[in-house]
């Protein structure tokens, strides 16, 4: 089962062009979470092989080497998959939702068993608008956040308030499902406007069972994003500058599949 809430509509756009944004469409959502008014739909995706990258930048907010290994449940059940992010985990920017990092990752690790994923994703929202309405399942096996780049935006979220409302974040994903592994993608920013954040994110990630990813570099090859005007499947059909084009989402999908190895039960004990 797919159990979605991608927000597109009342986007505030984190490409530094700002729109309305409605706070009270969050609590509207909010209240539909909180009475199980979400939609479900059936998951199992092929693959769409794409190439992407797998380099890492500056030393110090990049998580130490090595693969984040996550066990499929046994017995052929579905793993869950719990995505939190804003427009990119939204595809924004691509010329089909499918070329997205998010359905593409999926549809890899489908190809060896049930993948069910679970998605809050608001476009244009910061961190605290999206963990207000965060859907986060006690029995998620993985948990990936993307989120702080609205913050470092049109919005300025202060640092230490960032620090406090990410670590907040990460215990209630602790508390809620203890035995999902967490992946903490960075923020959509060049090397020098995202550093701080990704400093923080990267510090509040580095916990066992946990691995932070950057994409500084991704976004800094500037042909991982626009050119302005091409045509995307959101937003009117006219891209921007800012967001991943289909080249960036398969950088940021690759990224992942790189450091985060869904593994059989039986092979975590060999």
């Amino acid at each position: 089962m797919m159990l979605c809430m991608a927000l597109n509509t009342g986007r505030r756009e984190i490409s530094g062009k700002t729109k309305a944004f409605s706070g009270a469409g969050l609590a509207v959502v909010a209240a539909a979470a909180v009475a199980g008014g979400l939609w479900f739909d059936s998951a199992r995706f092929t693959d769409v092989p794409l190439d992407g990258t797998s380099q890492l930048d500056s030393p110090r907010d990049t998580a130490a080497p090595g693969v984040l290994e996550v066990p499929r449940p046994a017995n052929n059940a579905p793993m869950f998959v719990t995505f939190l992010g804003d427009s990119i985990t939204n595809s924004w920017g691509a010329t089909t939702f499918w070329q997205g990092y998010r359905p593409q990752l999926t549809n890899e690790w489908a190809q060896n068993g049930r993948i069910d994923p679970v998605v809050t994703a608001v476009s244009g929202a910061t961190l605290n608008e999206v963990a207000q309405v965060a859907n986060i399942p006690a029995k998620s096996n993985l948990v990936v956040i993307e989120l702080g780049t609205t913050d470092n935006g049109d919005v300025k979220t202060p640092p230490a308030v960032f620090r406090e409302q990410y670590n907040a974040l990460i215990e209630r994903v602790r508390t809620t499902a203890p035995d999902a592994a967490i992946v903490c993608l960075g923020t959509w920013r060049s090397q020098k406007d995202g550093l701080e954040l990704d400093s923080i994110i990267a510090d509040e990630c580095g916990i066992e069972n946990a691995k932070y990813l950057t994409l500084r570099d991704l976004y800094s090859d500037t042909t991982n994003r626009g050119p302005e005007g091409r045509p995307i499947y959101l937003g009117g059909g006219v891209g921007d500058s800012f967001h991943p084009n289909d080249s960036g989402y398969a950088a940021i999908k690759q990224r992942i599949a790189d450091y985060v190895q869904i593994v059989d039960v039986s092979d975590t004990h060999n």
